[in-house]
């Protein structure tokens, strides 16, 4: 039988690791048997560090506390992608995924966990950075000379909503973020705690429409709570983008330190939970990377369109290369057009009173 050749099955072949059993794999036809003074084939390797060979679970036992010594854990591709999960690399783990042989839908569900916090970002092989541009305050610069097609930036949605609604889209955001914040739901959930914390860690700081200052709101004719509510409202109109992939606009938090121009030098992928941002066009180190904050057939537009919306929806006149040079031949007059108005304050509803944890997490910037 097998068990007189000194074989196992793989049902009763295990490791052990902190005093818990865990099986093995394969291991070569021929290697010796791990344990002193065992003359046996070892026909099962630690699954750990894929070197040492046992021929039974109680040699492995034997030989664990020498063994232990110098056991480490073997390389692969699901260690490599829990890895880069611990510390907010979505991206990266995404990649990795997509080096496995087969679907592995455990990954895939930690994958999407992560991805639907919308609480992380990460800039690929160090291609940008954050840092003062002039009269447009802070935006992204090339890191070091960029190619066509290089992925710059991943960044995943903190909010989301469809296009089409009752409302407008940025008063429906901000619904949608205070009913996020309100009630015992952070105390019940770690999601939605992570996520507050995100907000008055990260989110409350992005910009407000038109790069207001956030003294604006400092009146003693309105509390500190709806203060916070409008300087909510404001930051989902100003920041929000919408999406290529789908009729959605969303709030991507990293995303929101580029700057616009209606000839812009990289391009987005966007869905209502990811964003990944590329070069489109060589980049000198140096350079500022610009996306555009209008969808793509806006950007056909005339001059004067094209800054009626940026008015009306952003709240700032284009001052890009492409809109300092003028009209460009061919154009016709300007489309009319009707920004939503911004709704009543008494309409905008109250976001939650728990005020920030003493830590949250933060952006993935490297």
């Amino acid at each position: 039988s097998s068990k007189a050749r000194g074989h196992i099955s793989t049902a009763t072949c295990f490791r052990l690791v902190g005093g818990r059993a865990h099986p093995a794999t394969m291991a070569d036809a021929d290697a010796p048997c791990g344990c002193t003074g065992c003359d046996k084939v070892g026909t099962k390797k630690c699954s750990r560090c894929g070197a040492a060979a046992y021929c039974s679970a109680e040699c492995q036992r034997k030989a664990w506390p020498e063994h232990k010594v110098s056991c480490a854990r073997m390389d692969s591709v699901e260690n490599d992608v829990r890895e880069l999960l611990k510390v907010g690399k979505v991206y990266s783990a995404r990649e990795r995924v997509r080096q496995l042989p087969s679907p592995n839908k455990k990954l895939d569900a930690e994958l999407e966990d992560q991805v639907s916090l919308g609480i992380h970002s990460e800039i690929i092989d160090g291609a940008i950075r954050v840092e003062p541009v002039g009269d447009m305050g802070r935006g992204y610069v090339a890191a070091r000379d960029l190619q066509l097609g290089e992925p710059l930036l991943f960044d995943t949605a903190f909010l989301a909503v469809p296009v089409d609604g009752p409302k407008a889209m940025h008063e429906r955001m901000q619904e949608k973020l205070a009913k996020r914040l309100t009630g015992e739901a952070r105390r019940r959930s770690a999601k939605i705690d992570a996520q507050a914390d995100f907000f008055y860690s990260v989110v409350k700081d992005l910009p407000l429409k038109g790069n207001m200052e956030r003294g604006v709101f400092n009146c003693n004719s309105i509390t500190e709570e709806q203060q916070e509510q409008l300087m909510a409202f404001s930051i989902c109109e100003g920041c929000a983008m919408p999406c290529t992939e789908e009729p959605f606009m969303a709030l991507y938090p990293a995303a929101c330190y580029f700057n616009h121009s209606c000839a812009p030098n990289a391009s987005t992928e966007s869905s209502r939970s990811t964003l990944l941002v590329r070069a489109a066009q060589p980049i000198a180190a140096g350079e500022e990377v610009f996306v555009s904050y209008l969808p793509t057939a806006l950007l056909d537009r005339p001059l004067a369109d094209r800054r009626d919306r940026l008015q009306g929806g952003r709240g700032f006149e284009c001052r890009c290369r492409r809109c300092l040079a003028g009209p460009e031949e061919g154009e016709g007059a300007a489309a009319a057009t009707d920004e939503n108005a911004p709704p009543a304050f008494e309409s905008l509803p109250k976001l939650g009173s728990l005020g920030p944890a003493a830590a949250g997490p933060k952006l993935m910037t490297a």
